[in-house]
This record gives C-alpha cells, sequence and structure tokens, in this order.
C-alpha cells in the first residue's frame, strides 16, 4: 500500500503541473517538424523520421529512484522465497547459498543438474547457479521512466519486452550478457528482481521454472513462462555526445518493418526523433561509422544514420550502390578515417553459367564526405594462368586518376614480390595504417617488429620437420600439466565463461585443459581446446588468463580444426603449439606456434611442409610397345598434379562429354567390350574429419563395376582417371596420392572384368619448410 500511495501522490502532482503548463497559453506550445528521409540504396526499403523539439522550458525531467532491498532468501519445503517473489522447486531440488557477488545473492539448485529432459540426458555437470537482487522503485505512472533507470543499472544490454499487464502493472524483461549470462527483470508495481544465469544453463535453472509457471508473486500469478515470446519492443540507452542521452524504443512492425523512436532521457511525454526503415538484423547497433567522434545508428552495411552534432539529429548516410553489402567485405580504420572493402562477387561464364570470382582481387578505399561515403581509390588485380594485370584508379579531387598500370609474372604475384608490394604501398599510402593484420595484400614495411618468438625456436623444430625427429624434439619441450575433469569442474564451478564452456563441450562435444604460464607474467593460465559437436571438427582455442588472486579470466580465443597442442618451452618462455594437417588428406604437414602476451596472441608463426623437389621416374612398363605412351604420361605428370591441385577434372580423348541435361557427364567405353559406359567422376573434398579427399566415380553399366576393381588396385588414394586411346583400345589412367605431395600415376586396360597394369609413375617428393610469421599488433 505505502509503494502504491507514492505513486498516486506522484500522480496528482504531475497532473497539477500539466493543468498550470496549459494556463500558460501558446506562447508555450511544442514545435513539431516531420520531414520524410530519402530512399536507401536498396529501392525496397522506406525510411521515415520526424522530429520532436522537447519543450525543456515547460517540463522537468522525470526520472526513476531504484533502491537496493537487503532482502534474505527463505526456504519454506520445496518453496523459495525471496521478497514477494515465490519459487516452486522441483522433487529433489534445494537450494544452497554462495559467497555473494556484489549486491547479488547467489544460490545453486542442487538436484536440478540431474533431472531428466527431452532434450537432454542429463541437465549439466553443475547445479545450476542464479544471481538475485531485490529494489524498491518510485517512479510515476509510465514504465519508461523504471526501465531508464534499470537501463542506467545494467549498463550496454538491451531489455526485451516478454510480458505486460499495466492494469497489474506486471512485467517481464529479459536481456543477455555477452556469451555467458541471461537476465530476467521482473516487476510488479514497485517491487523490481532481477535474477541472472547462466546461459548454458537457463533451460533447468531458473529460465526452466519460469517455462513451468512456478514462479509466481505471493500476492497474485502474473504470466512468467514468455521469455520466449517475440518481443515487440527493445529497450536501449546510449549517450550520443556529453549533453545528450537516448532512450531508445525499438518496435517490429508488419511488412518487417522496424520502427526506432528516440527519446531524450528524461523527457518521455514526447517522441525526440522518429525513424523507420526495413528490418535488416535483430536491432541496429549504435557506433561511431563516420569517425567524428559521435555514435551513429548502424543498421546494415548500407543502411546507416549518422548523427549530426549541428542539428542535433540523426540523418540518412547515401551509400553508393556499389559499396559492399556485407561487413565482412569491409574494415573500418579510425586511425585515418578509412574504409576498406574487398570486393569478390561472382562473374558471368561464357556460356552464361555464373561462378565465384577467384581471379580478380578488387579493393577499395572509401572516405565520408558528410553524410556520402565517397570511393577514393580503387585497385583491380586480374590474376590470370599467363600473368597479373593489376590497376590502380584514384578518384581524389573528383577526377579518375590511373596512378599505376602494369603487368607482373604469376611468380612475382605468388610470391609477392617486392615490386608488387611496392604497388600496393602505393595504393594504401596515406589511407591505412602501416600497421595491420587483416585481409590485406600483406607488405613488408621494414619496420623493426619485437622479436616474441625467436628464430632460433622456428629453425630447431623445422629441421626436426626435415629429418623426421619432429615429434621426439618438441616432446622434450612440453611444460604443461593436463587437467583432469575433476580439476576442470573444481575451476569451473565459480567461473561463469569457463564454465558455460565446460557445459556445452561436455552436451555435445569434449575439451582438453592445460595448465601452465602460458603468457610468461609469473602467474598460472589455462589453455583450452573446446570441441562442441559436429561432423566438420572445428573446435575452439581459448585463452583464460590466470589472475593475482587466483581466479582466470577469459581473454581471447580463435576457432581451428581438432589437433594436438601442448604448451613448450624454449629459453626460459612458453609458446603454444599446435599440430598442422591438411585438412582435405587428413595428412601432418606442418605446426603453429604462438607467442601470448597479456593474455592475447602477440605474434604466430606457421611452418608447413611444401613440395621443394619431385623425384619423378617410370618405376613399371608393360612391354617396349607401351613404353612411348607411358613416357608421353611421364612427360606431363606434374601438369596431371598441378590440375588435381587446383581440383580440376582430367579428361581423356576418348572421353565424350554429354549435354548438360543428362544425368551422366561422360561416356566411353571403359572396358574395351564394345559398349560405352555412362559415368561422373570429379575430385570429393571433404567437409568432415571422418573422411579425405578421393575420386568421386559412378556411373551404369557393367564396365563400371570393373573400373572400380582396377581403382582400388592403385597404390595410394584416387584422385583423377582420365581415358586415352591406344591402339583401338582405351587405357584408363589414375593419379593419385601416396603421401602429403607424393603421388603416382597408374594405366590400366580392361577387357571385361579383367584388369591389366600397363605402366606405373612414381614421384616421390623432396620437402622443405615454410616459415610465415605473424604479428598481431592492434590485439595489444
Amino acid at each position: 500500500m505505502t509503494d502504491m500511495k507514492k505513486i498516486s501522490l506522484k500522480n496528482r502532482l504531475f497532473v497539477v503541473m500539466m493543468f498550470a503548463v496549459l494556463l500558460m497559453g501558446c506562447s508555450n506550445d511544442v514545435q513539431t517538424e516531420n520531414t520524410t528521409m530519402p530512399d536507401m540504396s536498396t529501392p525496397s526499403e522506406e525510411e521515415t523520421q520526424t522530429i520532436n523539439e522537447p519543450t525543456e522550458e515547460l517540463l522537468e525531467p522525470s526520472f526513476a529512484n531504484l533502491t537496493l532491498l537487503d532482502t534474505k532468501p527463505e526456504l519454506d519445503g520445496n518453496v523459495l522465497l525471496y521478497g514477494n517473489l515465490r519459487i516452486t522447486l522441483p522433487d529433489g531440488v534445494t537450494v544452497e547459498q554462495q559467497e555473494p557477488d556484489g549486491d547479488a545473492v547467489v544460490l545453486d539448485f542442487v538436484g536440478a543438474e540431474s533431472v531428466k529432459s527431452e532434450e537432454y540426458h542429463k541437465s549439466g555437470p553443475f547445479p545450476p547457479r542464479i544471481w538475485l537482487s531485490n529494489y524498491d522503485a518510485e517512479y510515476d505512472d509510465g514504465i519508461m521512466e523504471l526501465i531508464s533507470a534499470l537501463l542506467d543499472l545494467l549498463p550496454d544490454i538491451s531489455l526485451c519486452e516478454r510480458y505486460i499487464v499495466d492494469d497489474e502493472r506486471c512485467y517481464l524483461y529479459t536481456y543477455e550478457k555477452p556469451y555467458y549470462k541471461t537476465g530476467y527483470i521482473l516487476i510488479y508495481g514497485c517491487d523490481v528482481y532481477i535474477v541472472e544465469e547462466i546461459l548454458a544453463e537457463r533451460d533447468y535453472s531458473f529460465g526452466g521454472l519460469l517455462d513451468d509457471q512456478a514462479v509466481q508473486w505471493q500476492s497474485i500469478t502474473c504470466g512468467f513462462d514468455s521469455r520466449f515470446d517475440f518481443p515487440e519492443r527493445l529497450y536501449n540507452k546510449f549517450n550520443v555526445a556529453d549533453d545528450m542521452t537516448f532512450f531508445v524504443i525499438q518496435t517490429a512492425m508488419k511488412d518487417r518493418m522496424r520502427q526506432i523512436m528516440l527519446y531524450k532521457d528524461g523527457y518521455f511525454s514526447s517522441v525526440y526523433q522518429n525513424i523507420e526503415y526495413e528490418e535488416w538484423r535483430e536491432e541496429p547497433v549504435f557506433e561511431d561509422c563516420n569517425f567524428d567522434g559521435y555514435l551513429d545508428m548502424f543498421i546494415s552495411n548500407i543502411g546507416m544514420y549518422l548523427w549530426n552534432a549541428e542539428q542535433k539529429e540523426y540523418e540518412l548516410a547515401q551509400i553508393p550502390k556499389d559499396f559492399p553489402k556485407g561487413t565482412w567485405d569491409t574494415k573500418r580504420y579510425p586511425e585515418t578515417k578509412t574504409i576498406w572493402a574487398y570486393d569478390n562477387e561472382s562473374v558471368v561464364n561464357a556460356d552464361g553459367t555464373t561462378s565465384w570470382n577467384e581471379f580478380d582481387h578488387t579493393e577499395t578505399l572509401w572516405k565520408w564526405e558528410g553524410t556520402a561515403l565517397v570511393k577514393k581509390r580503387e585497385c583491380v588485380a586480374k590474376v590470370r594462368e599467363t600473368g597479373v594485370h593489376m590497376q590502380i584508379l584514384s578518384y581524389e579531387g573528383g577526377s579518375e586518376k590511373v596512378p599505376f598500370d602494369e603487368a607482373f609474372t604469376t611468380k612475382e604475384w605468388e610470391q609477392n614480390a617486392v615490386n608488387v608490394q611496392k604497388r600496393y604501398q602505393l595504393f594504401y599510402a596515406g589511407m591505412l595504417p602501416e600497421e595491420n593484420d587483416d585481409y590485406l595484400h600483406k607488405i613488408d614495411y621494414h619496420q623493426e617488429h619485437q622479436e616474441y618468438i625467436p628464430q632460433a625456436l622456428l629453425e630447431k623444430i623445422a629441421n626436426a620437420m626435415l629429418d623426421g625427429t619432429e615429434l621426439e624434439t618438441l616432446k622434450k619441450l612440453v611444460h604443461d600439466k593436463t587437467l583432469t575433469k575433476d580439476e576442470v569442474f573444481a575451476l569451473a564451478k565459480d567461473n561463469p565463461a569457463m564454465r558455460c564452456d565446460v557445459i556445452a563441450a561436455e552436451w555435445s562435444g569434449d575439451y582438453i585443459m592445460v595448465m601452465t604460464d602460458a603468457d610468461n607474467d609469473g602467474i598460472t593460465d589455462i589453455v583450452a581446446e573446446e570441441y562442441f559437436g559436429g561432423t566438420a571438427g572445428f573446435t575452439e582455442y581459448v585463452f583464460y588468463k590466470g589472475q593475482e588472486d587466483g581466479t582466470y579470466q577469459k581473454t581471447s580465443s580463435y576457432d581451428a580444426v581438432q589437433e594436438e597442442f601442448a604448451i613448450i618451452t624454449y629459453d626460459g618462455k612458453n609458446y603454444l603449439c599446435r599440430t598442422l594437417f591438411d585438412y582435405s588428406k587428413k595428412i601432418y604437414n606442418g605446426f603453429f606456434i604462438a607467442r601470448y602476451v597479456d593474455g592475447v596472441q602477440a605474434q604466430t608463426a606457421e611452418l608447413t611442409l611444401f613440395p621443394e623437389k619431385y623425384d619423378i621416374r617410370l618405376a613399371e612398363c608393360a612391354g617396349e610397345k607401351y613404353r612411348a605412351f607411358a613416357e608421353n604420361i611421364y612427360e606431363n605428370s606434374l601438369h596431371f598434379k598441378e590440375m588435381i591441385d587446383e581440383h580440376e577434372n582430367i579428361d581423356g580423348s576418348s572421353e565424350e562429354e554429354s549435354p548438360l541435361e543428362k544425368q551422366y557427364r561422360y561416356q566411353c567405353d571403359l572396358d574395351n567390350d564394345g559398349e560405352p559406359e555412362q559415368y561422373n567422376k570429379s575430385i570429393w573434398v571433404p567437409g568432415n574429419m571422418g573422411t579425405y579427399e578421393s575420386l568421386s566415380f559412378s556411373g551404369e553399366g557393367e564396365g563400371i563395376e570393373h573400373t572400380n576393381d582396377a581403382l582400388c588396385a592403385a597404390e595410394g588414394t584416387p584422385i583423377m582417371m582420365w581415358v586415352e586411346p591406344f591402339a583401338e583400345e582405351n587405357i584408363i589412367n589414375v593419379i593419385s596420392l601416396t603421401g602429403l605431395h607424393d603421388f603416382e600415376i597408374t594405366g590400366f586396360l580392361l577387357n571385361g572384368a579383367k584388369y591389366t597394369s600397363i605402366y606405373r609413375i612414381t614421384a616421390d617428393v623432396t620437402y622443405g619448410v615454410n616459415k610465415e610469421i605473424f604479428t598481431h599488433m592492434e590485439r595489444r
């Protein structure tokens, strides 16, 4: 009753104040201006905005007050009482109170981790944990005042409206904290509760209890089982400038439209600016898009509203049609106020089909001019077998110029020769910072970078790779301790980020965690390889940096695939070492070394095997009459190897291509019985850990089975086959891999079900080690 009296008194004061304002006459009327914004670059999109200037001389800002209460949890049988919240626990579940976390009471639902469900056989390795806090709220009738105060309490989040009954003043809002926590705000009148739980535990923790309608008020039942309902409104709050804070309501409308209503914080009776646009994403991001120090509204790569500091309003940016639509094709550089973009769209072939353009590398550099994004430079490199034609275009000064147009050899391009780098230096000069770690053409500016990974260590590993002693060499350098599952559980229990990772990996995959001082600061860290399921074998390598108080903080992670790893030590410093392999062939091909500083990668190196020299021999030939045929294959063997390395089909003179609409692309008399077989062939590239690159061959006719028998007789793994004529018969040629790059080519002559090996060419490789070093400047 006390709370409701507070509200009623405030309401009466507000009405009296508004009545007095009305008596003052028209001199203080609210001014409203409506303007229609121009279309964005996509014709189907429609945006509108209206500006309302708030009459600050008429109204004082209105804010809510939140007072933290010292509410104690109580357990009454299987009912948890926390203030006016009544939480009914499942059978076999009890509550265990933990140490407080700041202002929050921390509780474990002991036993809930073993509850069976349809989705999971076992809920999780830990009793689910929740964080509870209780506040008394003083606010007027408008819920926006209270939401604004809650956003001050929980900065940098969005509140999703899930349940609302205005007459009963009963509300449920949800939010996500990055990576590992989800939160709920339950409101009834002036009684406010904030509950947080581990994201991975939400289905069998507090969220699950909401679903089961096990959460109620003491005096009334509210429908708090709607946490996954589509949120009609999202609430944000941000400072666009020192003197301007916006309270934002986002509303999803019909026809994929989204409405953004901006209120000057504290003035909730009128909208400051209203913007509508076609929905591109769940919600816009407020960030500085044009490098002027103010927060803009980023909807998509081609949809932005920029803050006009003079007019104090958002204006629609003018984005050209040739600016990339995907954010993955762009990179922003605040240091030089430049946007770099890369164009890798598909191209139309001569036959009318489309394919991915892997030959034309187009980079563009953009600058802002007012609200318009303007292309300043363009660099096009057309990569062909005959050479590379590279052209730079400059649009600075309003006219097109060609400061550079030149051709390079393919070898110069592939080896990133100095003359190629100089042209890219010209293209980037003054527009991009010299130090970067992105998908740009790599340039060595001959700067003296700190050596985090000593060359002596790389040479030691490279030499061991060449003489086949790498495993013995590296085992002697291993300097870590692999944690048992019990040890991991003990560490993760009170570490929400690690706990969330462990739960996810326990459900669908596995993990390995090692303990050592991995970043060489004298404090023990944890490095983990976490696998979350899936046949592709993708994993995440995570660094949990040790803190002085004995806890661990998740500081960095990156994606890779399942590989052996360890922390090795050399000359008093520790490094992460991973075994690399060719994913398609599933064959070991090198090592990855990383030096960590302050919990993040400072420098990485990759040592990979490459074919330095081929020893090619005609190892077998069935008779002199076949020698000229075999020697011709021998002379072209490296060309055939290059083709399969590019995943190209090798087609023989005896193979006829069928029309595109046919089921099978090829036809040929494979087994020399006078009846042609129909078949398809290609190089199959795997997308999972259990298979490897090989020949995909299928078709119709008895000769298909006979051909498969011959393919199985080839050494190694067959990758491609083609058919050539000889003395009115057809010979099937098979190229197969016998190692990382070692290969053989075998010729088979089929007569019905019988096959004979005509020749065999072997290619043994002498390997070298390629060293690549990457310094991660901006991550530090």
